[in-house]
């Protein structure tokens, strides 16, 4: 064990620059009527009059005037599965509404049977929930459902 803490080899850099003491001048260049500005995006928002600036939290904001506390939990089942199939893209999941029921496919990744080491194995299994009423009814609630933000817009 050393005693003492070695110095590392070298000079340590003297500071050559200055700091800023004043804002920038800002161009003279006049902005065209087709650039959209923060004020144009955030104050003029097609989304709704309720965004003002970025959102940070879209569950919560998306969400706004629902309470999904109340609503009942849907009744789901699986299908089924198929596998062991490998985790490399290979395969194509699939979401489809039918019979008042949502449905979709999900990968169930299986190397935790293996301590998580080896190539990624897992089973592709499909699952529908029931579209409960008072889900829906909730649904339609919320800023996003009134906005018509599609759900592809969070994927």
């Amino acid at each position: 064990m050393k005693d003492d803490f070695e110095q590392p080899d070298g000079v340590v850099p003297k500071m050559t620059g200055s700091f800023v003491t004043e804002e920038p001048k800002k161009a003279s260049a006049t902005t065209s009527d087709d650039e959209e500005t923060d004020e144009d995006y955030f104050g003029d928002s097609s989304v709704g009059a309720s965004v003002s600036g970025p959102v940070t939290n879209p569950a919560a904001t998306y969400l706004e005037g629902s309470d999904f506390e109340k609503v009942a939990q849907p009744s789901c089942q699986m299908l089924g599965c198929t596998g062991p199939i490998p985790n490399d893209g290979s395969y194509s999941t699939l979401s489809a509404t039918l019979d008042n029921k949502a449905c979709n496919q999900i990968f169930v990744p299986m190397n935790g049977c293996t301590d998580n080491k080896g190539y990624p194995m897992g089973m592709l299994c499909s699952v529908c929930c029931d579209c409960a009423n008072s889900f829906v009814q909730e649904m339609k609630k919320t800023f996003g459902y009134k906005s018509n933000i599609p759900t592809s817009t969070f994927n």
